[in-house]
């Protein structure tokens, strides 16, 4: 879906391909995403959402290609790994209009949560994608739930379609439109769960549920 206190890690330029290669990237996906045609069902959830103030946006791993052509400069703050594919990653989404938070739920899970939370209350959205960093594929974790639970902010969640693309063979089967494809981007929103962790569990399950239905929902809904 992109650090808020302290340094960011900062990598070597040769581990992270230079300060070229993340401005290469950048450059061709904003070439091949301006080619798509993009179809936005419900956009007033989201919109609604961050005219109120910060929100908790979900995600799945693999959809991150088309969200991010949708959603820049917004106040949006993704999460990237603290690692060089991780830094990398971080060095393009800042060009193409994101705020950054390094860690995940494998490395650095705390500081990461402390800095979601310090975002929200400047009134940024943290972008999470639920099932990360390792899957189950389209099984939220429980950590986007959690922090809406600790923060109080609404949850909105996206989901991406797009019939004419290219499903790569990793565990996420990372989504990448083709060149004129019709993507569609669908929203969703829950309210925030109390802190109970029974709570929050079966917050997190109602999420995946709500995910695969809107998923369906755009496959099923005409162009």
């Amino acid at each position: 879906m992109w650090a808020m206190s302290g340094k960011p890690l900062r990598m070597t330029q040769r581990a992270t391909g230079g300060r070229w290669l993340p401005l290469l990237i950048t450059l061709v996906y904003r070439a091949w995403s301006a080619t798509w045609r993009v179809r936005l069902v419900d956009r007033e959830v989201l919109e609604s959402a961050l005219a109120d103030g910060a929100t908790v946006i979900c995600l799945w791993h693999g959809e991150q290609a088309p969200l991010l052509h949708a959603h820049g400069h917004r106040n949006i703050w993704g999460m990237a790994s603290k690692s060089a594919d991780g830094e990398l990653l971080a060095r393009i989404i800042e060009r193409l209009g994101y705020g950054v938070i390094r860690g995940s739920s494998s490395t650095g899970a705390l500081g990461a949560l402390r800095d979601s939370i310090r975002a929200i209350m400047a009134g940024c959205s943290p972008a999470l994608a639920v099932d990360g960093p390792r899957g189950p594929r389209h099984i939220p974790h429980h950590g986007a739930m959690h922090l809406a639970a600790r923060t109080g902010r609404p949850v909105v969640y996206m989901v991406s379609r797009a019939p004419f693309s290219v499903q790569l063979k990793t565990w996420d089967r990372f989504l990448v439109p083709l060149p004129g494809a019709r993507v569609t981007i669908g929203y969703g929103r829950m309210e925030p769960p109390g802190k109970d962790k029974g709570e929050v569990e079966r917050a997190s399950e109602e999420l995946g549920r709500r995910m695969a239905a809107l998923s369906e929902r755009l496959v099923s809904r005409p162009s």
